[in-house]
């Protein structure tokens, strides 16, 4: 199955079949053609607006509202096309691809925009306006354009980094990840449809290009800011290759974990119902995603009842699909663990596995996809020496103890803790990865007034 997706530059569609990128899940193969970029393309994006300084927030808003009302509509062509292609290209299974654009038309609601900016910029008018505070008149000015290097991994991923840099008025660059070059091409696509001049629509292009070439120097060496999401290898080449004036936001690698206090025991199916939710999202590829769970209790009891949610949760959210090295590596895990006398639960297959392990380090590389260690501890403060700057999420249960823990969970390196079951939404306005992205997007100047 051959398909031939544009590029966009600066609002205009490019068409060819000069680069592609092959798939194979559910033994389907899919080559996904592209059209190489010449220099001709580099040129007319260099001569498009650099920003969108111009309109105001509300304009802004008022656009990407109207994108979302289209990505509402389960009927609209484009996300129909784009579902039926991502779940081809990615594995996953059409029912997350479903969940993850209900989730990114939420993202596009005027209410969840506004809150964003104003959580993060804490006043929006800083955007419009010059603003005084005490003697100072403050402005964010945008930076200018905004590179997006995406991963492939979350396909929400690619709504909320545009909308960060739309929002602070930068024009936006995708580079189309090569694990879901559909989503972002889609998403872009749809705002033709909302109106083919507008100054959102001219200053975004979506394009791609292999990992070391003359193109993508290029293009980074025009961008004002980056955004870089993936691993340690792709951050770490943007890093060499951006100018020190060129700033730089790194999203990734993390890894996540959970924190269960003795309370789950009084209500333990709610509890491992949210537990299996925060595994099952995205087949646990996500930063974002639990890879190993802290229990201060029984710890078969609690995996007993965990199973159960997880062949529930599988019926909701099905897993997508797993290749044959992947499921001889789940298969392998699982053989280890019981060689070393370690419980497992498993499914049928391999939708998921539970390890009930003494070993966190075992833990450290595992096979994902749904595969989650827990650790049986007399108290949850037997979890914070595994702790460091590698961890993303904690959740906890119960609520109240997160005092007990957030100093010391944050001051050893976790960024961000939260509740079971909402490992995988950020609320408007929370940092991420440590920082407050639209702030970032952002210059702030000033003027200093003399009486």
């Amino acid at each position: 199955m051959k398909v031939a997706i544009p590029s966009i530059i600066s609002g205009d569609l490019k068409e060819g079949e000069d680069t592609s990128l092959k798939f194979t899940t559910e033994e389907v193969e899919v080559e996904i053609l592209f059209p190489e970029i010449k220099d001709v393309d580099l040129e007319k994006i260099k001569s498009s607006p650099k920003d969108i300084h111009e309109l105001t927030l509300d304009e802004i808003i008022s656009f990407y509202s109207k994108v979302g009302a289209l990505w509402k509509d389960k009927e609209y062509y484009l996300r129909k096309d784009a579902i039926g292609l991502t779940s081809k290209v990615t594995g996953y299974s059409r029912e997350m691809i479903e969940y993850a654009y209900d989730l990114s038309a939420e993202m596009l609601s005027e209410n969840y925009l506004e809150y964003l900016v104003d959580a993060e910029l804490r006043d929006k008018r800083f955007l419009d306006d010059w603003i005084k505070i005490k003697d100072i008149f403050f402005h964010a000015q945008p930076r200018g354009r905004v590179l997006h290097i995406l991963a492939g991994n979350v396909p929400t991923i690619s709504v909320m980094s545009m909308i960060r840099g739309s929002l602070t008025k930068n024009a936006n660059i995708v580079k189309r990840p090569s694990g879901d070059p559909i989503t972002s091409t889609y998403f872009t696509l749809s705002f033709r449809d909302v109106d083919k001049e507008h100054p959102i629509t001219r200053t975004t292009s979506v394009l791609y290009w292999e990992g070391d070439s003359k193109i993508g120097d290029e293009i980074i060496s025009l961008s004002n800011a980056i955004c870089v999401w993936g691993g340690g290898d792709a951050i770490e080449s943007v890093r060499k290759k951006s100018g020190h004036n060129t700033k730089l936001l790194e999203f990734g690698p993390k890894r996540s974990m959970q924190l269960i206090g003795k309370e789950a025991f009084k209500n333990l199916k709610e509890v491992t119902d949210k537990v299996a939710h925060d595994l099952v999202l995205y087949d646990q590829e996500a930063c974002h995603s639990p890879q190993f769970t802290f229990v201060e209790g029984n710890g078969e009891e609690f995996c007993k009842s965990l199973a159960k949610s997880l062949r529930e949760e599988n019926k909701r959210l099905p897993k997508g699909f797993v290749d044959i090295n992947k499921h001889a590596e789940i298969s392998h895990e699982r053989l280890v663990a019981k060689f070393y006398g370690e419980k497992v639960f498993e499914s049928e297959g391999t939708e998921w596995t539970l390890i009930i392990s003494k070993d966190v380090k075992r833990a450290l590389r595992q096979p994902l996809s749904r595969t989650l260690y827990l650790f049986t501890v007399k108290s949850l403060r037997e979890a914070l020496p595994h702790i460091d700057s590698s961890i993303q999420s904690v959740a906890v249960y119960p609520e109240k103890r997160i005092k007990e823990f957030r100093d010391e969970l944050t001051l050893k390196g976790a960024d961000r803790i939260t509740h079971i079951g909402s490992m995988g939404y950020f609320a408007p306005g929370a940092s991420h990865d440590g920082v407050f992205p639209l702030s970032d997007l952002v210059r702030w100047v000033e003027i200093d007034y003399k009486d």
